[in-house]
């Protein structure tokens, strides 16, 4: 399929926006009679009308949804929605549908779209179920229909209220506490113990799945403590506060209805929560993304523009990003609503006056890159980054080596624990086979492939949807002196099978580092059916989510899942979220029934010239390589460069092993 499924939204409304540092949804603090006088610049109809958003002319895909009935029992989320592009032709905007439904919602860009979902899809067979479609209503705005149930709540008798404790007693600070950071209040001993209960709570459900999942062989599994790996020590983070070296702020209005405030909302919009609070004692952002949010938020009451308010979608400041590295660089992100300033004249002065305030003489935090981010609903919500003062990138020195950043580019928030994680991947990659060969999914910057092709010399092949990412995994490649390793741009589903059969090696350990959301099945139809992957190092930083992929390269072979099925083998948490219930997970897979010596930790037997020069023939092995060199040069030349720039072709590194 054409379509990255992973992106996909599963709300329908458009309105909707989370923290990226939220750890945890938590209800609305505050009630209804605050958050009334608070939002007071808000007509009647915005307080008590759940469909106001439809009278005020914003584009909206709500009023071209359609319901779709009678679909098959036990179809995936991924599966519909690629029948569904399959049918149309096209993507419907966005999907809202749950495997365990029958029916699903699905809003389409515009009214010739949804009478060609009516047409198309409306008695489509599908297995043994005929599908019904038919029109279907827009949904009611989330903070309106939450503000009703707060005031319905708010007349019952207060004795039948389940809330353990009156918010009216305790400061914002600590309400934001819970949201941004919600185990603030636990010793660090305390909180290494509740995460380590969570990963062996998590694992234990793993292993009951396994064990009662028909088509899975559990003659693997070990007899000790009854699961199904080996759980390392949690591994504590060096650093427990002020890790964050990216942090997302919301630009709303504060406690005292007062605008402009930059911080973070109390909870999400769906829970009916518009007021931010500014992030002053949050101990786990960085001193100078606190100090820039602050600095900001008294420099937006200078100006006569408001925050955007995501139910009327009325107003400028959205977000403000700030980046730290521990080489001194801030870069700072400004997110706004492209349709609030009309007149170039007038952007291109807000421009200077924003370029001024963050590189002024007297400021005690200066950035060194400075974004304008914008987005538009009408442009499937596609940020575009303008770089309006200061370097393109920022720079940060990992485990010896430098990496660039790019403005969108991921990197692990917490430094100082990401190169103990990194460390762990490297170490667990160790091999005895010399024509081994890393395969790193979802790779971003290419920290952990270049980590481990400098430090391991084995070749790394890099995958990667972001081109950004790509063009700073390359670069930072050939900066660090690091000529064996390969990053190619394009979805890990849509690449990878070419991918892996144009690198002709016979032994790979696949690296993956996905999303929140897992693996896209095609990724893992892939990874089964290549049998040259003889073990798989996942890392999650959601495990819960991760155990329908570590279950499906788990189960049997069959039709459906080609190849030899994993087992797992050992797991490790490492806590690079102090503070947060969450941690990265790493857990090591390997083939069932493979006589390889890729686990084995040996040293490394030398490669036979002689059968190498036979089977890649003497006038390709270029002079002064030995046979080795000339192993990773054969895999390397046959990286598919497919769907890259040529901006990228020409800093991709394609050379020998040192």
């Amino acid at each position: 399929m054409a379509e990255n499924i992973d992106k996909v939204k599963y709300d329908v409304n458009d309105s909707e926006k989370l923290n990226d540092l939220t750890c945890e949804q938590t209800d609305t603090l505050g009630n209804l009679k605050k958050e009334e006088k608070k939002e007071s610049n808000l007509n009647l109809d915005e307080l008590t009308d759940e469909y106001h958003y439809l009278k005020s002319g914003e584009y909206t895909s709500e009023i071209f949804k359609v319901v779709v009935h009678n679909i098959p029992d036990k179809i995936s989320f991924g599966r519909f929605r690629e029948t569904v592009i399959k049918v149309l032709g096209f993507a419907p905007h966005k999907t809202k549908y749950h495997k365990n439904q029958d029916y699903a919602f699905l809003a389409l860009k515009n009214e010739e779209e949804r009478q060609v979902a009516l047409e198309k899809l409306n008695n489509f067979k599908w297995k043994n179920k005929v599908l019904t479609v038919k029109k279907a209503a827009p949904s009611g705005d989330p903070l309106v229909i939450e503000r009703k149930r707060k005031a319905a709540d708010a007349s019952r008798d207060s004795s039948s209220k389940k809330s353990k404790v009156d918010e009216d007693e305790i400061s914002f600070d600590e309400r934001i506490f819970h949201v941004v950071c919600p185990y603030w209040n636990y010793t660090y001993e305390e909180q290494i113990k509740l995460k380590e209960k969570n990963i062996t709570d998590i694992i234990k459900k793993l292993t009951k799945s396994l064990k009662n999942d028909k088509n899975v062989d559990c003659s693997w599994l070990p007899s000790k403590e009854n699961l199904c790996l080996e759980i390392l020590p949690i591994i504590k983070s060096p650093v427990t506060s002020h890790y964050r070296n990216k942090v997302e702020f919301t630009i709303g209005k504060g406690p005292d209805g007062v605008d402009n405030m930059v911080g973070f909302r109390l909870g999400s919009y769906k829970a009916g929560s518009l007021i931010i609070v500014e992030p002053t004692k949050c101990a786990n952002c960085s001193c100078e993304a606190i100090a820039i949010a602050k600095d900001f938020s008294e420099f937006l009451r200078t100006l006569p523009y408001s925050s955007f308010c995501v139910s009327t979608h009325v107003g400028l400041w959205q977000q403000l990003t700030v980046r730290t590295s521990s080489s001194s660089d801030i870069m700072a992100i400004i997110q706004l609503n492209p349709q609030a300033i009309c007149k170039k004249e007038e952007y291109d002065e807000l421009i200077l006056k924003l370029r001024k305030h963050f590189t002024g003489e007297f400021r005690s935090v200066k950035v060194t890159s400075l974004y304008i981010s914008s987005s538009s609903q009408k442009n499937n919500n596609i940020d575009t980054f303008k770089l309006i003062y200061g370097s393109e990138h920022i720079t940060e020195s990992l485990l010896g080596l430098n990496f660039r950043i790019s403005v969108d580019a991921f990197f692990q928030v917490n430094k100082p624990a990401a190169e103990i994680l990194y460390k762990t991947i490297s170490e667990w990659c160790e091999t005895s086979l010399n024509d081994a060969l890393i395969l790193d999914l979802c790779c971003g910057t290419g920290t952990i492939g270049i980590c481990i092709a400098k430090n391991k010399r084995l070749p790394v092949v890099g995958i990667e949807i972001c081109i950004q990412a790509v063009q700073d995994a390359n670069f930072n490649s050939a900066a660090n002196g690091v000529t064996n390793a390969k990053f190619i741009c394009g979805a890990a589903e849509k690449v990878l099978h070419n991918e892996i059969n144009r690198i002709n090696a016979k032994n790979i350990i696949a690296i993956v580092d996905p999303p929140r959301a897992g693996l896209h099945k095609d990724v893992l139809k892939c990874l089964r059916s290549c049998a040259a992957i003889k073990k798989i190092i996942f890392v999650s930083c959601s495990p819960k989510q991760a155990a329908d992929n570590l279950i499906f390269l788990c189960q049997k072979q069959s039709k459906r899942r080609a190849g030899k099925p994993f087992k797992t083998k050992r797991a490790v948490p490492i806590d690079l979220f102090p503070m947060t219930p969450h941690c990265e997970l790493i857990v090591e897979l390997e083939r069932v029934n493979d006589t390889s010596s890729i686990n084995k930790l040996q040293n490394p037997t030398p490669t036979n010239d002689s059968k190498v020069k036979s089977d890649l023939g003497n006038d390709k092995i270029p002079a002064g390589m030995n046979a080795d060199n000339a192993v990773s040069v054969s895999m390397e030349l046959n990286v598919l460069e497919c769907g890259v720039s040529e901006e990228i072709k020409t800093c991709s590194i394609i050379n020998t092993v040192v």
